[in-house]
Formats: C-alpha cells, sequence, structure tokens
C-alpha cells in the first residue's frame, strides 16, 4: 500500500528552486517569427504576395513594412474585408495592399500568379485541406512558396478540451490532425522547415503583459516547464 503524500514531500527545497526556475524566459518565440521566416524564404520588394484568408489585414501589414512587398488579400467575410481595405487606407499603404473577399478553396486570381503564400490560422477552418491546399499550389509561380501557422489539438487536451477547439473553429477541425495536414502538404509542396511553436507566442505576449495576473504568472511557469523540459530536468 502506498503512503499517502504528505505536504513535507511537495514542499522542499528542490520544488522551490523548480519554481524559481520558472520564473525565467526561455526567451520564446514572438509571432513575429513569421514576418522572419517569409523574409528569409525571399520575400522582398518585388515579391507579390498573397494572404489568403488575411482577416483585417494586420500580419499583412506589418509583412509589408517589412520587406516592402505588394500584397493581395483574399478574406472570407465581408466585414473583416471592409475593415481592412479601411485600416489599409489609413495606414497609407492601399497603393501595395488590397483586399478581397473570397475563399482559399476557389482563390479569384489566375494561375501561377503569386511569388509566395501566406496562410495564417486558416486550414483548421477549411472543410478539403486537399482542395485548399491545391488552390495555393495553381495560383503559385513555379518556383514560388508558402507560410501555412496552423494549430492542432494534442494528447494534452483532454476529448471535451479537443471538442470544445473543434467548435470554436467552426466544426471542421473534426478530421484534421497534424499527420493528415503534412500529408496534405506533401502532396502539393515540397516541405523545407517546420517549425513547432507550442505555446511560446502566448508566453512571449504575456511575459510582454504589463498587467499579468498571478494566475496567469502561475501558466506561465507551467507553459515552460512542458515547452523546455530538458532545461529543468
Amino acid at each position: 500500500m502506498k503512503r499517502r503524500i504528505e505536504a513535507k514531500d511537495v514542499y522542499t527545497e528542490t520544488v522551490g528552486a523548480l519554481y524559481d526556475e520558472g520564473d525565467v524566459s526561455r526567451g520564446p518565440m514572438s509571432r513575429d517569427m513569421l514576418l522572419h521566416l517569409a523574409a528569409e524564404h525571399g520575400v522582398g520588394p518585388d515579391s507579390l504576395v498573397l494572404d489568403i484568408g488575411c482577416a483585417n489585414g494586420g500580419v499583412s501589414r506589418k509583412l509589408l513594412e517589412r520587406t516592402g512587398c505588394r500584397i493581395e488579400g483574399v478574406e472570407l467575410l465581408d466585414f473583416l474585408v471592409a475593415m481592412g481595405n479601411k485600416n489599409n487606407s489609413i495606414a497609407g499603404v492601399d497603393g501595395r495592399f488590397a483586399i478581397q473577399q473570397g475563399s482559399i478553396l476557389d482563390i479569384p486570381f489566375e494561375n501561377n500568379h503569386f511569388d509566395f503564400v501566406v496562410c495564417i490560422d486558416v486550414l483548421g477552418m477549411v472543410d478539403d485541406v486537399s482542395k485548399a491546399l491545391v488552390e495555393c499550389r495553381r495560383v503559385l509561380k513555379p518556383q514560388g512558396k508558402m507560410l501555412i501557422y496552423t494549430s492542432f489539438p494534442t494528447d494534452r487536451l483532454s476529448d471535451r478540451e479537443a471538442r470544445e477547439l473543434n467548435e470554436t473553429q467552426g466544426g471542421s477541425r473534426k478530421e484534421l490532425d497534424e499527420a493528415r495536414a503534412e500529408r496534405c502538404m506533401h502532396e502539393q509542396f515540397k516541405v523545407v522547415e517546420k517549425r513547432v511553436i507550442g505555446s511560446q507566442f502566448t508566453q512571449y505576449d504575456t511575459e510582454n503583459a504589463k498587467d499579468a495576473s498571478e494566475a496567469t504568472q502561475n501558466l506561465l511557469r507551467v507553459a515552460r516547464l512542458l515547452t523546455w523540459p530538458d532545461e529543468y530536468i
């Protein structure tokens, strides 16, 4: 029969040291990493970029500022199209960045049109991932590249959490796991780089927040332990 765990077993110097180590930042990646990747893979002043599912264009405006490229945005929701074009006009970039209504399943551009495609937080909301990637490849030039950022349920989620995540994404994620997504990608593209982000973007935002609560800080410690376990073992 196992001995019952007591407080003295938990509150030790070792645990205290680990708790203190959990307060140390591990230098998580910020969302700007996506912009850095696009630039590293050739996006520059002469590039024509498609941001598919661009929402109100916030990411693309940062990419334009960083690289000087030209951008066409496609967004499914009309109100985000209007918001994005208004923001482009306010920012003075409407001559280099325009957004129109459309879908990743039927991209409103001709074949071999773009040098680069950006697809952020879109594939998880699409019913037919294979068709979406076929469309992206169709509008890319033969030597063009694509940057995809998406998230997947993992075995760290309970069944309930995975179900809730699916529901918040429109219910279309039930068949999209990482293995299936990668199979679809390899059918259309040569994958030249893959990075596992985990919770790093959220860690970065939390570390730079001025009003993070004690509960948030505790969650941040746990996130560091899960992201860099070898640092603590």
